[in-house]
């Protein structure tokens, strides 16, 4: 790989940390252009992709996101278990931004009945666990909107069902800002229930982290 191949992958990364959508997708649609026909032996290709669907679909390039996301399902099919969450869980923020979280939701539940307790996973259901309930969540935040308090609640007890699961596995990964990601989202989740003043622990450890 050549150091100019290297540097779009780096300012693809970096712009989508640093929120710039627009430069973070055609960043990565550039690199996969430049790559061509090598683009499927490429190393870091699942992540480009990844950054490309997320960061397109934000900004509503709805064939980008798309056709970028059919590339990395089809990819992570034939590769390793962390391929497979990443792509699900990449595919279930498309379906988010794209206005169908439900579609999302399910498609991480799949996912979440792949796991077997095993400590080989621990760190991937985590991920996995958090981006479930982050989905959740969104459910939850449109279902209130919409007055539909059943909704609201069942997607609420899906949430801290993993955000539970997540807690234990925080314990043996070690993972201080996965931590950090589930005490927000316990928060919310006590905020959405009406407990304002019970979401202030986890708000308070989520910035000790």
């Amino acid at each position: 790989l050549d150091v100019r191949t290297e540097a779009v992958r780096l300012r693809t990364q970096a712009a989508f940390r640093l929120g710039e959508l627009g430069e973070a997708a055609d960043a990565a649609q550039a690199l996969l252009d430049r790559l061509g026909g090598q683009a499927p032996s490429y190393p870091g290709r699942l992540r480009v992709l990844a950054v490309s669907v997320v960061a397109a679909a934000e900004l509503a390039r709805y064939e980008q996101a798309l056709g970028h996301l059919q590339q990395m399902l089809s990819a992570a099919s034939r590769g390793s278990l962390e391929d497979y969450v990443r792509a699900r869980g990449t595919a279930a923020s498309c379906f988010a931004l794209l206005g169908d979280p439900w579609a999302g939701q399910r498609l991480l539940s799949e996912l979440l009945g792949m796991f077997q307790g095993l400590p080989s996973e621990a760190l991937l259901e985590a991920v996995a666990r958090n981006n479930h309930a982050g989905v959740c969540m969104l459910v939850a935040r449109l279902a209130r909107d919409a007055d539909d308090a059943e909704g609201c609640a069942e997607a609420l007890d899906h949430a801290e069902a993993s955000l539970q699961r997540s807690r234990e596995l925080v314990q043996l990964t070690g993972d201080a800002r996965l931590g950090a990601f589930v005490d927000v989202h316990a928060s919310e989740a006590m905020l959405l229930r009406g407990h304002a003043a019970a979401a202030i622990g986890p708000l308070q450890a989520a910035a000790d982290h």
